[in-house]
Formats: C-alpha cells, structure tokens, sequence
C-alpha cells in the first residue's frame, strides 16, 4: 500500500497539469449555478431526449411536466411546441451535438443518482449533475492553456500565473457556470492550435490531422 502511495505522489508532483485541472475543476464546481436557462436549456433537453427517447426531437412528449418550477414554464413550451391545432411539426435545437456528447455521462451518472437519492425530484438532480459538463471543459480549458504556455519556454512559475489569469479573470470562469457551447468550442481550438505546435516541433503527421479535426468540430 505505501509502494502504491508513493508511486501516486510522485506521479502528481510530476503531473503539473494534471494537478492544474484538478483545482479548476473543484474550483468550477464550488461556484457552478447548478442549473440552466435560456440556450443552455435546448441543449439539455436534446440531452435528456437522447437518453429516455433514443432520438433528438424535443416535443415528443406533449403535455410532460418538468420539475423544476423556476424553469417548467420554459420547458413546457418547448415540450408543447408544434402540437398547436394547424401547425404540428417537430422541434429541435439549433445547437450542434458536440457538447451533448460530453453532457451525456453526466446526465447518466445524475439519473443512476436520482434513483438512489429519492426525497428530490429527479429532474433537480438530474439538471445539477448536467451542468458540471461545463466545469469539467472549462478546467481542461485551462490545463491545455498551461500545455500550451510550455511551448513558449516560461518559467514554471510565470506558467502558474498565466494559467490563473487565464481561469480566473477571464470570461472562462462565468461560461464555466453556465450550460453554453463556447467552451468547449474554446477548448477545440486551443487543442487545435496546441497540436499545430506539436507538429512544428515534431513533424508528425498526425497532429495536423487531429488539429484539423478539432478545428472542423469546434
């Protein structure tokens, strides 16, 4: 057992980003809101349509209550949208899948949950869970901002500042509370530009078609 302690310690005193997105991440969650609104809604109701439909359509349940009562009236008229006499269609969000994906485990872990803590209602638990997806990108934001600053021989120590300034005092932190899409398209492009650099120093074909990816996704 302390072979294995010992071996976790000195992975975590080499592992300086990893340490980076750890204290993030729980910093993010500390002060997340817990909840959605507005487009960060749509994209959570495509979400939760994927787990318990099997599809993207998000008024196929006409007439379904939400919980939460801060958000029901909103939810409930996407719910209700296109069921309107002479204009029934099918609606969907407007925003790309891409953090739908990385919502996605978070809005299973939340319904496993909800299951086991029974005295709240399941939609509470399963919005609150939802809406750390964006904790979690906004420190891997920041983990690969400290990768990136290694590129340009700082210090350690001017690298720390940087990265502080960087999750802390810029719109980082806010769009980290929120359900919005413009982290992890941040995250997509500096990832991008981190490959770039990669191939750069190691002409490896690789990355530019990684970078690419990334670019094309975000």
């Amino acid at each position: 057992m302390s072979i294995f302690l010992r071996k976790v310690s000195k992975y975590f005193k080499e592992k300086t980003e990893l340490k980076i997105f750890i204290f993030f991440f729980l910093f993010y969650v500390l002060f997340m809101s817990g909840h959605m609104g507005g487009d960060s809604l749509w994209v959570y109701l495509t979400t939760e349509s994927i787990v318990f439909d099997g599809n993207l359509q998000l008024n196929d349940h006409p007439g379904k209550e939400f919980q939460v009562k801060e958000l029901a009236g909103k939810v409930e008229k996407i719910y209700n949208r296109g069921h309107e006499p002479g204009n029934e269609s099918k609606v969907y969000s407007t925003f790309g899948l891409g953090l739908v994906l990385f919502q996605l485990p978070f809005f299973i872990f939340g319904y496993i949950v909800s299951f086991i803590i029974k005295s709240l209602p399941r939609d509470y638990i399963l919005l609150f869970f939802t809406s750390i997806t964006n904790c979690f990108v906004s420190a891997l934001l920041c983990m690969v901002f400290y990768k990136l600053c290694s590129f340009f021989n700082f210090s350690k120590k001017v690298n720390f500042w940087l990265v502080l300034t960087f999750g802390l005092s810029t719109l980082v932190f806010p769009y980290s509370r929120q359900g919005f899409t413009e982290p992890l398209m941040c995250l997509s492009t500096l990832t991008s530009i981190y490959l770039i650099l990669h191939y750069h120093r190691n002409k490896n074909l690789k990355y530019i078609v990684f970078s690419g990816l990334l670019l094309g996704f975000s």
